[in-house]
């Protein structure tokens, strides 16, 4: 692992998009301009960008992110979702979809990202400033985790235990990113850089070389960055600075190891670049709530994917990059 100090700051000049957990140098010179739309969806901000004779394509994009919230989101009465965890079942060929690619991952990264988390997350209240669950509560709901699960039936038909709560973090941005960048190869577009909070999409009608920074998990700015050639890449992060809380000096988050039901701890930061948003967004998650097993997930690893994560040292670990230096010395990762 390569250690670079927390307190560093990278400074890149070609900075042109600043995310929320990344940001990508890549300019657009003798292209088309690209316009932008911002919003809040998501409980997040989400930025959009296209070329400019493309435009009118944001608003469907906006659109399609608003409606999907409104179905899916178990945090809207009314939604699908919501019906889902009321009743215990629901017919929905979408969600259904989306469900039956999750259950063909891997055991390891299903060991460690369960989307029937929702009554576990719960218990910790991170939109309400947050609590810590008594021993009983964590136990309760880690046995309920273990002993049952979110099922399929026939052709559209999701089946719930009870006690157990769909949550569809983890799943649901990357999902959506793939849907998006389809509708960009449907209409044509030649770019685009679409950010849900985060989770990131870069698309280009032909393959180019994108440079990728990763931000610093401590401090404002980059830490390091990853350079990549393709068509059409996804990057996600996981990190504990989004969504937590502090007491007695102890940083609580949100992304919670399923088997005891607390915050994972050995990582600050998991980056995960992939050829779909729903394999980078479930990934980053297991990784980073798996941390003590990662080398037994790693042995199973397509080679398709690359992974950077910084442990709670600050030291840096990648699989599947190559470290390299630029002119000025400064230290960064190529994925081919």
């Amino acid at each position: 692992m390569k250690k670079i100090p927390l307190f560093t700051v990278l400074s890149i000049s070609l900075l042109f998009a600043v995310l929320a957990a990344l940001f990508i140098f890549s300019p657009f010179n003798k292209r088309e301009p690209l316009v932008e739309r911002t919003f809040f969806a998501l409980d997040t901000y989400c930025s959009l960008k296209v070329n400019s004779s493309h435009e009118g394509l944001l608003e469907k994009m906006e659109r399609e992110i608003r409606q999907m919230e409104e179905a899916y989101s178990r945090y809207r009465g009314g939604s699908r979702v919501s019906r889902l965890n009321r009743e215990g079942r629901l017919e929905d060929k979408e969600l259904y979809a989306l469900l039956a690619r999750y259950l063909k991952e891997r055991p390891a990264v299903r060991r460690f990202f369960r989307p029937e988390t929702g009554d576990l997350m719960d218990l910790w209240a991170f939109s309400e400033g947050g609590r810590i669950p008594g021993e009983e509560e964590l136990k309760r709901a880690v046995r309920a985790l273990a002993v049952s699960s979110v099922s399929l039936e026939g052709e559209e038909t999701i089946l719930l235990p009870a006690k157990l709560s769909l949550d569809l973090g983890g799943l649901f941005k990357g999902w959506l990113l793939d849907r998006l960048t389809d509708l960009c190869r449907k209409e044509g577009v030649s770019e685009a850089v679409l950010n849900l909070g985060g989770d990131v999409a870069l698309f280009s009608s032909k393959p180019r070389l994108w440079k990728v920074g990763v931000r610093h998990p401590r401090e404002e700015g980059v830490l390091t960055w990853i350079e990549e050639k393709g068509d059409c890449l996804f990057i996600v992060t996981s990190g504990d600075y989004e969504r937590f809380f502090i007491r007695d000096g102890i940083r609580y988050h949100h992304i919670l190891n399923p088997l005891t039901g607390q915050p994972a701890r050995g990582l600050i930061s998991v980056t995960v670049m992939a050829e779909s948003g729903l394999d980078a967004d479930i990934l980053s998650t297991a990784y980073f709530a798996g941390a003590e097993e990662r080398e037994k997930m790693l042995e199973t690893e397509s080679e398709r994917n690359h992974i950077l994560w910084v442990d709670d040292h600050g030291e840096i670990g990648v699989w599947n990059l190559t470290e390299e230096k630029d002119e000025k010395g400064r230290l960064f990762y190529r994925a081919f």
